[in-house]
């Protein structure tokens, strides 16, 4: 895990957008007490690492959260994040891979968009309430948007 968090931390001072909010301690607090779901999955090069990813996973899915790299090499995210988590979740027979929030790349892998809840309490009314308005617009955009997505889709449909 403290590989894992070195990773993340280079790829996160890397980015001028970036923002590291996870810590060592967080890193090594999930090693502690979550060791049993967490999948990292890592790349070398000449037997020395220079990418992961960090998984959680439970009996029948796994979910892809956070990447690091040492070096970059074109398509490394996308087989470490992607491909190799995919074969991870086959040779385990978990039943589906959650490659996380964001990207309409992803789609172009195999991903398709699905929907996500997020639960959260706002205290100040006044401010709750214009938190939902925005919520109830911005669901439906966000529907339409997985509607056109889904009808680009790469993989098989079930009836079809």
């Amino acid at each position: 895990m403290r590989l894992m968090f070195q990773l993340y931390k280079t790829h996160i001072d890397r980015l001028y957008y970036g923002h590291q909010y996870l810590t060592r301690a967080f890193f090594d607090e999930l090693s502690r007490r979550f060791a049993a779901h967490i999948c990292l999955i890592f790349a070398e090069r000449n037997s020395r690492v220079i990418a992961g990813t960090f998984n959680v996973q439970d009996q029948t899915a796994l979910y892809g959260r956070y990447w690091g790299v040492f070096e970059e090499e074109r398509y490394l995210h996308f087989n470490v994040c992607y491909y190799s988590a995919i074969e991870h979740c086959i040779r385990k027979g978990l039943e589906r891979f959650e490659a996380g929030a964001g990207g309409s790349f992803k789609q172009l892998r195999g991903l398709d968009p699905q929907p996500t809840t997020s639960m959260h309490y706002v205290v100040e009314e006044r401010f709750r309430r214009a938190v939902e308005q925005h919520l109830r617009q911005e669901r439906d955009a966000v529907n339409q948007k997985r509607a056109v997505l889904l009808e680009r889709s790469q993989l098989k449909k079930e009836n079809g």
